[in-house]
């Protein structure tokens, strides 16, 4: 039993030069009595007696398995000179458990923590002790490459509120920055806990507990200790935090010493390429844009076997030597891709090896990595490298491939995974110890200058890789989607801790640049705020050969790197950097925020000492008074450029713009301007009503919106309080129910954990519907991937609406279900025209099958649609065009235009439509017509409205498919990730009227595609549609087109990749125009 009179002792001294502390420095003091920890730029609480309940002993049996902390403790405290000990209790004979929690001051002017768990029964997991730390301030986590929690923003992407260490949670240190400076907190062992830092945001307050685990397993474990942790007050800005423990860190993990064994070309590197080296036309053309010297080529598909497949079999393909060399002959670096604890259990060596497959530490399973790639499953165990015969037989094989192939490195991938193995030490380690002993003996067998990578990046990996990939937090890379407010959390902590060591640079899931949108989001996160160096996923020669302006600046950008050499460096930090550089030549380069966006700048690089601008994203705003221009960007005039999306982040272009070319010079108030196509006869105007929106976007939505789960017995668990989408969202609730805010779509897990069955996860939005429109609730429903269908038995997704004011018991309520066990959405919609003028509210909840495996619902872009009952408001907006306009067409029918004089035209047309301006179409057409015969010009459309040029797989183009083995003549038409492909043709039609018709199928060989939406529209207006799968026969079509007899008009033929563009081998067959009957 641990007793003592409770006291009260306050103390504190300050850090000077690590001599005796001086009086007026920054010091961390603890008022014993209160807990009231003050660090002089701010005070937290930490938890203590029956307050909070955050300090503990987590066990897998008493406290119900759930733990046992301070609230229910029987709790006292001792004070001595230097030291404060908070004592709990809990129970007695067996059941008695105790704790005790040290608190010491040291003469630099900090404090340290400490713990000492007893129980009188085996299953200690772990202790924990915790700070209510007020929202005033911000927690800055090195978790995900480092991430700012405030106020404002307090929720972590994904719904984590555990992070684990190493894994995630990638140093065992966090911040607390208060006005003025901060404290920093961090452990001071060398691999040997395993840790979690837990961070809850409520009533005003983050709640952080701070875990050190018992070394598995548990079963037996009786006593358990915490690392020690130190809590250090700084002043300034949190990198000076950051810094205090990277020179620690330094120091205790030899960080500066082990990087000297790296090999001195890897410091050059400065542009990473993904590629499986498949051509080496675009090699060649690489070479001509970039510095090879100074490139890395990082190439997982260079084995025999399939990625991730038969793992520890590291046979190459029969060409790849001679792919490496030539690589190498033009100046690029090879990095090789292997697995650094992978075997797959039908590979011979799994029996031997099976001994030492990672167990997990709570359900003492054996852990595996399985996932689906398309048709394929994939699955191997996870080798603990603490295991001598692992190490020696991977080492092996790594010596055997670098003899043979000769590669410049080798990436070692999944090594930030590291588990508190259920199955113990193994020869004398855990498994952080033995990652280190595994990367430490490659680097003493390996050749001096092959160099090591690795996934992700923590202070256990750092220490030899001088490589390390950068996943993006924010992005959801299973949905090519990603959200802006996560972004804006990202902060560079661990960059801050390890840039100096390890050159970083993004996952293979980074975006390439023919998927415009989502790469600037990749980038905005890795390389604008976590400083990786810029990167190339997949390029083809077309991409590069003929750079698109995102591609073109892609290699400015890389250009940039390679000439300025870049290092990190925070000295000239403040309030709006986002990243800071010291560039070879002793100058300051920042990617950092301003008025219109972000930059990254080069202080003084120009003439006369004047700044380079070397990169501008523009977002925020909806309109620029800037001198260049914004690529595919029409709307501006001699001083501005306009009709900006705020949301939407734009590149810009310092060139000046032509105001003789075709552009929209005056934009009517309240209308926005979706998209502008510029095709060869004709150009595609897709006009929004601002005024009268055309939907709510729940994804966008300022709520008031609530959420919860439901249980059979009727128990509800929910938010506190309302909460809005516009910063996203992400809750969990006590059985494991949760909803995230995903991009465009939302997360709804149903609970899992307890007695699950029969319960649901629920959102409620209150909408007011207005009186003079049709009200219509839409969405789509689906899986998040097909991971989760290969696990799930589906779920079930349920809408419900009713008058918000009316009573209970007697409201009507619409209401609609639909069953998904699939990846792509299923689209639902619910009519709400009973309820115009009302405030409604809106359910949706998942249900889960049988089973709750992998229930991951989504639903997809959930909106309510509003559509016009009377006569659309009609607006006008001039524009300059140098090519005459012959005629204009609209999905209304009702635009028109007139001339202005001097190439200038006014258009008018109702607020919301899809305008074409055409210039030319030639004389009226003979039928029979072969479409695939006649010039077209082709486009990318994606889901957010923005248009592209075909890049090549993307668009269409004339060739002959096969489906089912029957071969037809006609377009190619791949979609883009998350967009369509359009194909347009510019017609006169016969006055005899005329019909088109053809064949829509996925060609033979895409056996893995998700599906692909085929649609006709003519003037913008949808005629014909079918979502079709793979394995299916030839879809015919035919699409009367008498209602636009002897008139001029845009048919569009239209491929939607549904979601996922992967193996959407789309194909229209023999489309032709032909007389009616």
């Amino acid at each position: 039993m641990m007793t003592g009179l409770a006291a009260v002792m306050v103390w504190g001294v300050a850090l000077a030069g690590g001599g005796p502390a001086a009086a007026d420095g920054p010091a961390v003091s603890l008022n014993a009595s209160t807990g009231a920890l003050n660090f002089t730029y701010g005070t937290v609480t930490l938890a203590k007696g029956s307050g909070t309940a955050l300090a503990g002993i987590r066990h897998r049996t008493l406290g119900g398995g759930s733990g046992l902390w301070n609230d229910t403790a029987v709790s006292a405290s001792t004070v001595k000179k230097g030291h404060t000990t908070y004592g709990q209790t809990w129970g007695s004979g067996q059941s008695l458990a105790e704790l005790e929690t040290t608190v010491a001051t040291k003469y630099d002017g900090t404090l340290t923590v400490s713990q000492n768990a007893d129980t009188q029964t085996g299953g200690i997991s772990g202790v924990q002790w915790g700070l209510v730390v007020p929202d005033t301030y911000d927690l800055i986590l090195p978790v995900l490459g480092g991430i700012r929690l405030t106020a404002e923003s307090p929720d972590a992407a994904y719904g984590f509120q555990q992070f684990d260490y190493p894994n995630i949670w990638e140093a065992q240190m966090f911040i607390i920055q208060g006005s003025g400076g901060g404290m920093l907190v961090h452990g001071d062992d060398d691999a040997r806990f395993f840790k979690s830092l837990h961070v809850k945001h409520e009533n005003g307050n983050f709640y952080v507990g701070v875990e050190t685990y018992a070394p598995a397993p548990f079963a037996q474990v009786t006593k358990a200790v915490s690392t020690g942790w130190r809590l250090k007050a700084y002043t300034g800005d949190w990198v000076n935090g950051a810094t205090l423990y990277r020179t620690w860190a330094d120091k205790k993990f030899d960080l500066s010493k082990l990087s000297k064994l790296q090999p001195a070309w890897a410091k050059d590197v400065q542009f990473t390429v993904l590629t499986d080296l498949e051509d080496a036309q675009t090699l060649n053309a690489l070479a001509q844009e970039v510095e090879p010297s100074q490139t890395l080529l990082v190439v997982p598909g260079w084995r025999e076997d399939p990625y991730d497949v038969d793992f520890p079999d590291y046979t190459p393909k029969a060409d790849i030597a001679a792919k490496i060399q030539a690589a190498q002959a033009l100046g690029f670096k090879v990095m090789l891709y292997v697995n650094i604890f992978g075997v797959d259990p039908n590979n011979p060596a799994f029996t031997a090896m099976q001994p030492y497959q990672v167990k997990d530490p709570f359900s003492l399973q054996p852990v595996f990595s399985e996932y689906t790639a398309g048709s394929s499953h994939i699955k191997f165990a996870q080798i603990n490298p603490a295991s001598q015969a692992w190490r020696t037989l991977f080492v092996g094989k790594m010596v055997q491939l670098v003899q043979s192939l000769h590669p410049d490195g080798i990436h070692l991938d999944q090594s930030l995974l590291m588990y508190n193995d259920a199955n113990g030490a193994i020869d004398g380690r855990n498994m952080l110890q033995g990652n280190i002993a595994l990367h430490r003996e490659l680097r003493e067998q390996l050749p001096a200058n092959v160099a090591l990578g690795g996934e992700s990046l923590n202070e256990i990996t750092a220490r030899y890789e001088s490589f390390a990939q950068r996943h993006a937090y924010g992005i959801f890379a299973q949905t090519g989607t990603w959200d802006d407010s996560k972004i804006d959390q990202v902060v560079p902590a661990s960059s801050a801790i390890f840039a100096p060591y390890t050159t970083i640079y993004g996952h293979p899931d980074h975006a390439n640049p023919l998927t415009e949108d989502y790469f600037i989001a990749w980038h905005k996160v890795v390389q604008n705020r976590l400083g990786a160096i810029p990167m190339l996923t997949r390029p083809n020669y077309a991409q590069v050969a003929n750079p698109s302006p995102l591609m073109d600046q892609l290699f400015a950008e890389a250009r940039w790197y390679q000439d300025n050499k870049p290092q990190i460096d925070f000295s000239q930090w403040n309030e709006n950097s986002l990243f800071a550089f010291k560039t070879a030549s002793g100058k300051s380069a920042k990617y950092e925020r301003d008025a219109h966006g972000e930059t990254l700048t080069a202080y003084g690089a120009g003439g006369s000492g004047s700044n380079v601008e070397v990169l501008r994203y523009l977002y925020g705003s909806d309109s620029v008074t800037l001198p260049g221009r914004i690529p595919g960007w029409y709307l501006y005039d001699s001083t501005k450029l306009f009709g900006l999306n705020p949301d939407k982040t734009y590149l810009y272009d310092d060139d000046p713009r032509d105001q003789a070319a075709f552009h929209i010079d005056g934009m009517p108030a309240n209308v926005a301007m979706k998209s502008v196509a510029v095709h060869t006869n004709h150009t595609v105007l897709s006009l929004q009503d601002l005024q009268q929106p055309g939907a709510v976007d729940f994804m966008n939505y300022a709520g008031p919106i609530r959420a919860g789960e439901k249980l059979a017995d009727g128990t509800v668990h929910q938010t506190a309080t309302a909460f809005s989408s516009t910063n996203g969202f992400s809750y969990s609730f006590a059985q494991g129910g949760t909803v995230q805010h995903w991009g465009d779509r939302i997360l709804a897990h149903p609970p899992y954990s307890g007695v699950w069955q029969g319960g649901h996860t629920w959102l409620e939005f209150d909408v007011t519907l207005p009186a003079d429109r049709t009200p219509t609730f839409e969405t789509g429903v689906q899986l998040g991937s097909e991971v989760n269908v290969a696990s799930s038995d589906g779920v079930t997704f349920k809408v419900y609406a009713w008058e918000k004011a009316a009573p209970a018991a007697t409201r009507p309520v619409l209401s609609k279900e639909q069953f998904s066990h699939s990846a792509t959405p299923t689209p639902v919609a619910l009519d709400l025209s009973s309820f115009k003028g009302k405030e409604v509210t809106i359910r949706m909840e998942t249900h889960p099958g049988t089973t709750v495996d992998n229930d991951s619902a989504v639903w997809v872009a959930p909106h309510v649609a509003l559509a016009q009952t009377g006569a659309a408001r009609s607006v006008d907006l001039t524009l300059v065009s140098p090519r005459q306009l012959a005629s204009v067409a609209s999905a209304s029918g009702l635009a028109t235009y007139t001339s202005l004089g001097a190439n200038r035209y006014k258009i008018t047309a109702p607020a919301t439509d899809q305008v074409y301006l055409i210039y030319s179409a030639g004389g009226t057409v003979q039928l029979p017509l072969s479409l695939s015969a006649q010039p077209f010009d082709s486009s990318l459309q994606f889901e957010d409205g923005t248009t592209a040029p075909p890049q090549d797989p993307f668009g269409g183009k004339v060739g002959t498919g096969a489906v089912l083995g029957v071969t037809k003549q006609g377009l190619d038409a791949h979609p883009p990730q998350r967009g369509q492909t359009h194909i347009d043709y510019v017609v006169t039609l016969p006055a005899g009227g005329a019909k088109l018709t053809g064949f829509a199928g996925i060609k033979d060989g895409a056996e893995d595609s998700q599906g692909v939406g085929f649609r006709v529209a003519v003037n913008g207006s949808e005629r014909w549609s079918d979502d079709l799968q793979p394995g299916g026969a030839w879809t015919p079509f035919s699409v009367s087109l008498s209602a636009y007899a002897g008139k001029t008009v845009v048919i569009t033929l239209i491929t939607d990749s549904l979601g996922d563009y992967g193996y959407d081998w789309a194909f229209w067959g023999e489309p032709k125009l032909e007389a009616l009957p």
